[in-house]
């Protein structure tokens, strides 16, 4: 019969999971910075200067759910194609914005826009890395889901906060 006792982490996939969730609080904290930013500068504008898309961001939301969906079922192409999606259409929204007038050096507004979305997107792009670096290696592999799955849940505060209120 066998046993249905859980396996012991090993010390090193220990250290490692210790490390990712020290990381993992530093990202938190540097999106929190970003995020308390955005909500002075909203504070002070009374009015938002542009206006911000909804549809195509609130897309980009549904494909990073179903990224982590796909991660969790151990669908590490499909996670990264649906990353790569996302970023490619969160270009269409940056070139957008541009060219309404929204840009990076241009106004408070623009510069918190693009700083925590261009934030977000590096660390979208991580998370393909890593997940290009874990295939066949089940344990590294959970370790990038957990940083996948942070991604996800930082966009989804940022879409609340950005697009929707």
């Amino acid at each position: 019969m066998e046993s249905l006792a859980i396996r012991r982490p090993s010390r090193h996939e220990l250290g490692a999971l210790i490390g990712m969730m020290i990381a993992l609080g530093v990202f938190a904290m540097c999106f929190a910075g970003l995020f308390f930013a955005y909500a002075v500068v909203r504070a002070q504008a009374g009015s938002w200067p542009h206006r911000l898309p909804l549809a195509l961001p609130a897309f980009n939301t549904a494909l990073l759910l179903a990224s982590s969906f796909a991660i969790a079922r151990r669908k590490l192409a499909l996670t990264a194609l649906l990353g790569i999606a996302f970023l490619g259409l969160q270009t269409v929204v940056w070139v957008q914005q541009a060219k309404s007038g929204l840009l990076w050096n241009g106004t408070q507004q623009g510069s918190v826009f693009y700083a925590l979305t261009w934030f977000h997107a590096l660390h979208v792009i991580a998370g393909l890395i890593a997940i290009a670096c874990v295939r066949g290696k089940a344990g590294r592999a959970r370790l990038a889901a957990l940083f996948w799955h942070f991604v996800d849940a930082v966009w989804v505060v940022t879409f609340l906060t950005v697009y929707v209120f």
